[in-house]
């Protein structure tokens, strides 16, 4: 079986409304076809963010591909007060593009909640890319 690598980088930032010490902490999936990929779980997202590398291995270079980033806490309140940003995404090594950035869709109990890219509630942030990537760029047309 040939064995396709990928990677999934970025910056997360906590964006409080009310400055007080915490850190938030979320879980981060590389999925495709229903299958987890990769994972990583970070628990020291300050205001000064956090980088984070995701690498995998893809099992088809035809079906989608997401990066799931969900809440580690389960308490609706304090997630409500640090949400958590996402200020760049780099898939594979192509630079963030602002209109993926922003493409991401809040879901909370299968609920879609928003769009974007802002974790601001209990639930997990979905970004789903078609492959093969470079025609979701508008490098193709």
């Amino acid at each position: 079986m040939v064995s396709y690598p990928g990677l999934f980088a970025g910056r997360l930032v906590r964006r409080p409304e009310v400055e007080y010490f915490a850190e938030q902490s979320v879980v981060i999936l590389a999925e495709q076809n229903n299958q987890v990929l990769n994972h990583i779980c970070i628990t020291t997202i300050g205001v000064d963010g956090v980088d984070f590398n995701l690498e995998f291995n893809y099992q088809s270079l035809n079906a989608p591909v997401c990066l799931t980033i969900k809440t580690y806490i389960q308490d609706d309140q304090f997630n409500k007060d640090n949400p958590v940003v996402v200020e760049s995404l780099v898939l594979d090594d192509l630079f963030t593009i602002p209109h993926l950035l922003h493409g991401g869709v809040l879901t909370n109990n299968d609920i879609v909640m928003d769009t974007g890219n802002v974790l601001w509630c209990t639930g997990q942030l979905v970004y789903t890319f078609k492959l093969p990537l470079i025609s979701i760029i508008g490098i193709v047309q």
